[in-house]
């Protein structure tokens, strides 16, 4: 809701670049154990789900990935932004995007095939990570039918094995 002035502004540009824009609302007495009627009605139909929150809320993680579930069902995609302002999106992302592709696919040609994932830092930090063959993915290339994005993207990531992290994380 808070962003609402500026939904309105992003369907406009999708309509003058031909599209058929629909803004819904994530509205209604929170927290949300399922996606609002009419959004999910809308996801079901959509090609391309654009989700923008201000604060995105931790008990309702569950029901944006539902949301997510929904789009991708029938082959939408969805781009995922959040912790996001007004003024952010005035500004840095008013600005054309980098193009991370080729550094994105240098590092998952890198990580093919990783079953572990060890990473240190100078602070002490030492983890392992098993992978499995759980598949790595990234949000930097085109967002194919199917797909989910978060935006602003530059992730090369994975879902480690539930019982897979081993050794001491430093936070200063």
């Amino acid at each position: 809701e808070p962003l609402a002035e500026e939904g309105s502004q992003l369907a406009a540009a999708v309509a003058e670049a031909g599209g058929v824009p629909q803004l819904e609302l994530w509205a209604g007495e929170r927290p949300f154990s399922e996606p609002p009627p009419r959004v999910a009605e809308a996801a079901r139909e959509t090609d391309l789900c654009i989700f923008i929150s201000q604060e995105p809320r931790s008990d309702e993680a569950g029901t944006r990935i539902a949301l997510n579930d929904i789009v991708r069902a029938h082959g939408g995609r969805e781009l995922y932004s959040g912790l996001i302002d007004r003024r952010l999106l005035e500004d840095e992302l008013s600005r054309p995007a980098p193009d991370l592709e080729a550094p994105a696919r240098s590092l998952l040609d890198q990580l093919e095939g990783r079953q572990t994932v060890r990473v240190t830092t100078p602070a002490g930090t030492d983890l392992t990570f098993k992978i499995g063959d759980r598949r790595w993915q990234t949000d930097c290339t085109p967002i194919e039918p199917g797909e989910f994005h978060n935006y602003p993207h530059g992730e090369v990531y994975v879902s480690p094995l539930e019982d897979g992290a081993e050794g001491v994380l430093v936070a200063d």
